[in-house]
């Protein structure tokens, strides 16, 4: 049993690896972080900026889940189409192409769920964006983007990313066949490779 429990920690592990952009290229993408959160908090208006930004050190950065719930930080819901390209360009800073394509397609599966009867909690615009502390090359910050089957943080010390953790990937239904006129997996193969063990 623990062995096959280490190989399913193996396997989504590098299924994280494979979703962080700068794990590919061998970059150091501290900066591009940096530049990203700037945008970001710059795009807001400020009573959605107070909204955004949580002290560092505050115990919300460690209240992570992947239910659909209430959270701190600014929904998408309420963004406007500038302050969500605002909002993807911290994503594109932070996940590769595959993972990019995975968090796109995590959210857009809260259609299909609110479609099956899940009610307006079901909404891919209910993930949300949190700053912690102050985007700056020499300073400590994060920031999250959370929701259902989504939580994505990163935690930044003078100008290296230190931490990449909790970092998930979910997705209910696994699978969408012809009822909504699309095909969905955002876990093959090794969706397969864990069910096999």
């Amino acid at each position: 049993m623990k062995k096959r429990t280490r190989l399913v920690l193996s396997i989504l592990g590098a299924g994280a690896l494979a979703a962080l952009a700068w794990q590919q290229s061998g970059r150091d993408p501290a900066s591009e972080f940096v530049a990203a959160g700037q945008k970001f908090l710059a795009s807001l208006r400020q009573e959605q900026r107070a909204q955004a930004t949580i002290p560092f050190e505050d115990q919300e950065r460690l209240n992570w889940h992947y239910i659909p719930r209430e959270r701190k930080g600014v929904p998408f819901k309420i963004l406007t189409p500038p302050q969500h390209n605002a909002a993807d360009s911290l994503l594109e800073s932070s996940l590769s192409d595959e993972g990019l394509r995975k968090a796109r397609a995590i959210r857009q599966l809260e259609d299909v769920l609110r479609a099956e009867g899940g009610g307006s909690i079901r909404d891919p615009d209910l993930y949300y964006v949190s700053i912690f502390g102050t985007p700056a090359d020499k300073s400590e910050w994060g920031w999250r983007m959370e929701g259902h089957h989504l939580s994505l943080n990163f935690t930044l010390r003078n100008s290296h990313v230190v931490s990449t953790t909790p970092f998930f990937f979910g997705a209910n239904p696994a699978t969408v066949g012809e009822v909504h006129k699309k095909e969905h997996a955002c876990w093959p193969p090794r969706r397969r490779w864990g069910a096999r063990c």
